[in-house]
């Protein structure tokens, strides 16, 4: 595989993503987020300029803030490899909407 069949594919999933109907959020271990796709945007109601960099709290009612919490510190721990369960996140407009997410710690 040369460098240009990497970046070839590496644009192809950057477009996967961004067209996603999924809300497809990145964060930081801190759980910081790091990327907000558009989809993300029709889901929570929030543009990315505004979330980049908010804690993903924001997204969880406050109520289940404890649970990602606990979620951030096994992935600190390195215990999470890829988790998947349903919760509800705060939307700007909306009281609150069910997503479902994933962890998966990244290795680089």
């Amino acid at each position: 595989h040369d460098i240009t069949s990497s970046d070839v594919k590496a644009r192809h999933l950057a477009k996967v993503v961004e067209s996603s109907d999924d809300a497809i959020i990145s964060k930081t271990i801190e759980g910081r987020i790091t990327s907000w796709n558009a989809g993300a945007t029709r889901i929570f109601g929030y543009e990315a300029s505004e979330m980049i960099g908010e804690p993903i709290l924001r997204l969880i009612p406050p109520e289940l803030h404890h649970e990602e919490k606990e979620i951030l510190a096994r992935l600190q721990r390195g215990e999470c490899e890829l988790l998947g369960f349903h919760r509800s996140r705060v939307r700007e407009r909306a009281p609150s909407s069910a997503a479902a997410a994933g962890h998966h710690r990244r290795r680089d």
